[in-house]
């Protein structure tokens, strides 16, 4: 029997069915918009109403650029702003630590609609991605005495046995001309450095005659997946499940062996050797979490593997980029690298003496370049989200004047955040900010409460301590023991940022920033 036969058409069907599907997606925008408890907050109807108002600025037709669109809703709004229908965005530094409180006795949850992933997929589930308060304290309080100051003093060692494998790279650079990307050279050591420490097997990226190069393309290309996950979390699935020969048809750089599988078999690997040491005779976060009184479900091979991928993925490329563009403004700023350099024969006499951790932080002015330079690098640039499941926020509005203008209550469940690069940003605390001036850090104490590269709070970063080590280290002794100079380097194309895919994104034509070490110092 015909449909027509009944006065039905299949046009008339469906324009029924589209009629039906419109006036739900109606009603469901109407409910955002005016009936939703994050009504009363000021921003665009449209991103109120669909998440489809966040994919244009970040998926398509824009690519990462919804922080920079953020920016300006703040410029319309004021300081609180909704920018999608379930997330409030604040641009006020006063208000950062009621996000992110330091106090473990207030709840602070990951969101799960921007995480955008299952939380049991690798390197999702790891501890900087927990989605639970209670389930993160716990992951967290098993391995943090590990990057205490205590044991990351007793881990220089191991940092400065890697810087040395990096002097060697750039001496060697030196006779031959070369040209170093120092994104993927300082991402080489920071990989060989958290590979060691996380399970005992140094990594070889500087051995690598391209230094890190794949490591670091890899972890781009899994940080720019990120932003579509959360519209379409099919599509990280459908991408998991892909063979690695079709991502090769698709991506010819993509490694033959699947990364995962490689983790997943040396975390079976340690736990079927358990008595075997590490490389460096050092213990291990892997071994330390095996050994560890967690529940058995969260010692298992898999779970290694997924807290291995979250700590060389945090522990490798992020800082590797500090480094290098620390390194860029040193180079291009001649007059603050003599000041440098000056400074470093305090405690260094002769390019290879040899400088303890702990004299290197006494140095204020490699200090404040430093901070610059992670204030700059922003290794983590965009937004962190987070939820009180149980506290109603209060935000205080002030005008320029500095008086209360409004009191907001964010109620409980509501995903809060705010972006690092705003904050480093923000021209009445950093003055010129996109300037790189270390003397804003010198004698100015306050100011270092401003600093964002590492988050704060009970989420903060476990391994700034570590980080610090590297970076301390690493400056001091390149450039005390070489000269460099820029190739084809331009700051606009290849060290700002102007892509947000919650890491720092260059401009697309970016090669790196890239030098020649054009003299080995010898005083």
């Amino acid at each position: 029997m015909r449909l027509h036969e009944h006065g039905f058409s299949y046009s008339g069907i469906s324009l029924i069915t589209t009629g039906v599907c419109l006036a739900f997606l109606t009603i469901i925008a109407i409910h955002r918009i005016f009936f939703s408890p994050l009504a009363p907050f000021p921003g665009p109807w449209l991103a109120a109403a669909t998440y489809g108002y966040e994919f244009y600025y970040d998926i398509w037709p824009h690519t990462f650029r919804y922080m920079w669109k953020i920016r300006e809703l703040h410029e319309t709004y004021g300081p609180i702003v909704r920018i999608n229908p379930t997330h409030l965005h604040v641009l006020d530094a006063s208000f950062y630590e009621e996000i992110h409180p330091s106090d473990t006795r207030r709840k602070r949850e990951r969101d799960r609609w921007f995480s955008g992933q299952d939380e049991n997929v690798l390197g999702v589930g790891g501890l900087t991605q927990t989605i639970g308060h209670d389930l993160h304290r716990t992951r967290r309080s098993a391995i943090a005495p590990l990057f205490s100051k205590k044991n990351i003093y007793e881990l220089q060692p191991l940092v400065k046995k890697k810087v040395d494998k990096l002097v060697d790279r750039f001496s060697q650079a030196c006779k031959e001309g070369t040209v170093i990307n120092l994104v993927n050279a300082m991402s080489a050591l920071t990989m060989d450095v958290i590979s060691s420490y996380c399970f005992g097997k140094d990594m070889r990226q500087l051995d690598k005659p391209e230094f890190a190069a794949q490591v670091v393309w890899e972890m781009l290309q899994g940080s720019k997946v990120s932003g579509p996950a959360r519209h379409m979390p099919w599509l990280f699935d459908v991408l998991l499940n892909l063979p690695p020969w079709f991502l090769r048809l698709v991506h010819p750089q993509y490694p033959e062996e699947d990364p995962s599988q490689m983790l997943r078999d040396r975390m079976q690997y340690i736990l079927d050797h358990p008595d075997e040491p590490s490389e460096d005779g050092n213990i291990t976060i892997v071994h330390t979490i095996k050994d560890s009184n967690l529940p058995p479900k969260e010692r298992t091979a898999d779970r290694l593997a997924i807290e291995a991928a979250t700590f060389l993925g945090a522990g490798t490329e992020t800082t590797g980029r500090v480094l290098a563009v620390t390194a860029y403004y040193l180079v291009a700023n001649v007059d603050l690298l003599a000041r440098l350099r000056e400074e470093l024969k305090t405690v260094m006499p002769t390019p290879d003496t040899e400088a303890p951790l702990s004299e290197l932080e006494k140095l204020p002015f490699l200090t404040a370049v430093l901070q610059e330079g992670l204030r700059l690098a922003n290794g983590v640039s965009g937004r962190m989200p987070r939820v009180a499941p149980v506290e109603t926020l209060i935000y205080h509005a002030r005008d320029k004047q500095n008086q209360v203008d409004k009191v907001w209550e964010i109620p409980p469940g509501t995903a809060v955040s705010m972006s690092i690069y705003l904050l480093h940003h923000d021209e009445e605390i950093f003055p010129d900010s996109h300037s790189f001036k270390p003397d804003r850090w010198i004698d100015n104490m306050p100011l270092r409460q401003h600093l964002y590269a590492f988050a704060k709070g009970t989420r903060g970063c476990l391994g700034s301590n570590l980080a610090w080590s590297e970076l301390y280290q690493t400056i001091a002794i390149i450039f005390r023991r070489f000269d460099l100079r820029l190739y084809d380097t331009i700051e606009s194309r290849d060290v700002e940022i102007v892509r947000d895919f919650s890491i720092a994104g260059m401009d697309p034509s970016s090669l790196g920033i890239r030098v020649k070490v054009v003299e080995e110092l010898i005083a």
